[in-house]
C-alpha cells in the first residue's frame, strides 16, 4: 500500500549510528507535502476491520484541513522533555524545533552502543490526505481509540506513527528506534508510548 507521509515527521526521523554521530535515515514509505493540502468534500470511513466507521476529516473555514487554529502552535511547547523521557523510558535530549517550526524532535542515543538509539517527534499541521488514507483503513493503519477526536497507528519498518485529530487540527507523533532500544520497545510498546505522549500533548492543544 503506497502512503504519502508528511515531511514534517519522516524527513527528519534519524538515529545516531556509527562513526561518532553520523546519521542513518529510516526507510519508511515516501514523503508527501505535509502543509495545507486542500480537503475534498467527500467523506471516507475506516475499513479493513480495524475499527468503527470514521468521521470525514473536518475542514476549517479557510478550506484546508490540519491548519486553521493549529497554525500558530509550537510543537515543542506541546510536550516537555520530562514527559517524553517518562513515556519512552529514555533520557532524551531537549526538544529541537525543525521544519519551520512544524515539528519538534527529542533524541536519545545509547553511549554504550553506537548502533542503538531513539527519536521521538511531534508534528502539527499533518497531511490531511494521509489522514484520509488512515480513515479508509489498510494493512499499515489501525484505529487508536481514546486519543483526541480520532486517531490511527501506522507501522512501517522501524517507524511507528500515531496520526490524530482534535477539532480541525491534525497532528502526528513518530518514533524511530534501532538496536537494543527496538528490542526494549517493540511495535506494540511503541504504540503505548505514543499514546501517552499524545494524551499529554492534547492537554495543551486548544
Amino acid at each position: 500500500m503506497s502512503r504519502k507521509r508528511p515531511a514534517t515527521i519522516l524527513a527528519t526521523l534519524f538515529l545516531v549510528a556509527a562513526c561518532g554521530g553520523s546519521s542513518v535515515t529510516a526507510t519508511p514509505p515516501p514523503n508527501g507535502n505535509g502543509n495545507g493540502t486542500p480537503a475534498p468534500a467527500a467523506s471516507s470511513s475506516a475499513g479493513g476491520g480495524t475499527g468503527p466507521a470514521a468521521s470525514p476529516v473536518a475542514a476549517s473555514p479557510g478550506g484546508t484541513t490540519g491548519q486553521g487554529s493549529t497554525g500558530a502552535l509550537d510543537p515543542c511547547a506541546l510536550l516537555t522533555q520530562a514527559e517524553v523521557a517518562a513515556a519512552t523510558g529514555k533520557a532524551v535530549g531537549p526538544g529541537v524545533s525543525q521544519n519551520d517550526g512544524q515539528q519538534c524532535q527529542w533524541e536519545y542515543s545509547d553511549p554504550s552502543d553506537q548502533f542503538s538509539g531513539l527519536d521521538a517527534s511531534l508534528a502539527v499541521n499533518a497531511d490531511p490526505e494521509v489522514f484520509r488514507e488512515d480513515q479508509q483503513g489498510g494493512p499499515l493503519s489501525k484505529s487508536a481509540p481514546g486519543v483526541g477526536d480520532e486517531a490511527y497507528f501506522v507501522e512501517a519498518g522501524n517507524v511507528v506513527l500515531l496520526d490524530f485529530r482534535k477539532g480541525d487540527g491534525l497532528f502526528e507523533i513518530g518514533m524511530n528506534v534501532a538496536g537494543s532500544v527496538k528490542d526494549q520497545l517493540p511495535g506494540p510498546q511503541q504504540e503505548v508510548v505514543e499514546k501517552q505522549m499524545a494524551l499529554a500533548a492534547l492537554q495543551r492543544i486548544p
